[in-house]
């Protein structure tokens, strides 16, 4: 089966993402990262009842996609970043709203539209 369109999918763009910073990580450009799974669940029973754990656990609607951890050298040490495919896809009122929160909380953050803009977002933050 293929798909009707040659632009990535949302999927896609994390792993070529999550590539770029693995070898950030590895030549110390950065200290870490990780990959906040918030995305949502539905369906079936299992997934219903997986989602309302995590929300009794602490999940919230919106949190962005990465956590990354910059050298205390860097212009700022946590970044935050909700990646989106290049074409297509919604920006929710509460990515909105949490983009306010880490203004606010002087995290720098930024919605994405595909890997090489958030390639791109964090290298501005590179020691």
């Amino acid at each position: 089966m293929t798909r009707k369109t040659d632009t990535p999918t949302e999927y896609e763009e994390a792993c070529t993402f999550v590539e770029w910073l693995e070898l950030m990580k590895m030549q110390g450009k950065i200290i870490d990262y990780c990959h906040i799974a918030n995305e949502s669940y539905g369906g079936t029973r299992a997934d219903m009842l997986r989602g309302m754990k995590l929300k009794r656990q602490g999940r919230k609607k919106g949190v962005f996609d990465y956590e990354i951890f910059m050298l205390p050298s860097c212009p700022a040490f946590e970044l935050r970043v909700e990646l989106k495919k290049q074409k297509g896809g919604r920006v929710s009122k509460e990515q909105k709203y949490w983009l306010r929160i880490y203004e606010i909380s002087g995290i720098p953050a930024k919605i994405c539209r595909g890997a090489e803009e958030a390639i791109d977002f964090v290298k501005e933050f590179l020691c």
